[in-house]
């Protein structure tokens, strides 16, 4: 019941977005970041908001596979929704579904004030190989599929901001395994990049410190000579 109550809800926010969807978007708020893993004849594809540079109350976007090759794996529950949620911030809901065969729409949003912070927000989407599949098969989120939101609530604000999406690529091999794969996403700075920065800092300031000592020391001795 929660759930229904939940898609009730995203989908009276989503029309009240197509009422202004003529508007062009505010900006870029968004960017998701695609990770695989794949064992066999499955691959798993993680999706991941990060680099969130607005107050956002909706995420959504769309997942594009090839359902030719790739059989969606996922669970679905009583009420038609996508398990593939791995990460979900406090007071947000979500409801994934396949719209169509090889279209899934991802739908995450909140009906209170609290915003979305980077990496708060994780899905999985999980594909098999199909018996006799062979050659390449891709899987896309296309950047003006990419939709974040803010959704003022007293005064029916609301504001649409854009995102990068992403693709896959998979190598299927003669025997109908994932082989190479391949992955057209954002790069994420490397915390240790940042690590080093910091103390390069560090470094620097010390250097400085102990330059100075040394020219007051030596002021000092010349002084006391004289």
């Amino acid at each position: 019941m929660k759930k229904i109550i939940v898609f009730l809800l995203a989908a009276t926010l989503v029309l009240s977005l197509c009422a202004v969807s003529a508007c062009a978007k505010e900006g870029h708020a968004l960017d998701l970041v695609i990770g695989t893993e794949g064992e066999g004849d499955e691959i798993t594809v993680s999706v991941t908001v990060e680099n969130v540079k607005e107050t956002l109350h909706v995420v959504e976007y769309v997942v594009a596979y090839d359902a030719e090759k790739l059989e969606l794996v996922n669970a679905v529950d009583e009420e038609g929704a996508l398990d593939c949620i791995t990460a979900l911030p406090k007071n947000w809901e979500n409801f994934v579904s396949v719209q169509a065969e090889g279209r899934i729409t991802a739908l995450a949003l909140t009906a209170g004030m609290d915003g979305l912070k980077s990496g708060e927000l994780k899905f999985e989407f999980k594909f098999r190989v199909k018996e006799g599949a062979t050659g390449e098969a891709k899987i896309e989120i296309a950047d003006e599929d990419v939709l974040g939101s803010y959704v003022g609530i007293d005064n029916n604000d609301i504001k649409e901001f854009g995102g990068n999406g992403g693709s896959v690529s998979i190598g299927i091999t003669d025997n109908g395994a994932v082989g190479e794969v391949s992955t057209d996403t954002v790069s994420m700075p490397e915390a240790e990049e940042e690590g080093s920065s910091l103390s390069f800092i560090i470094i620097i300031s010390a250097i400085v410190v102990l330059v100075v000592g040394a020219v007051v020391a030596v002021f000092v001795i010349l002084k006391k000579k004289n």
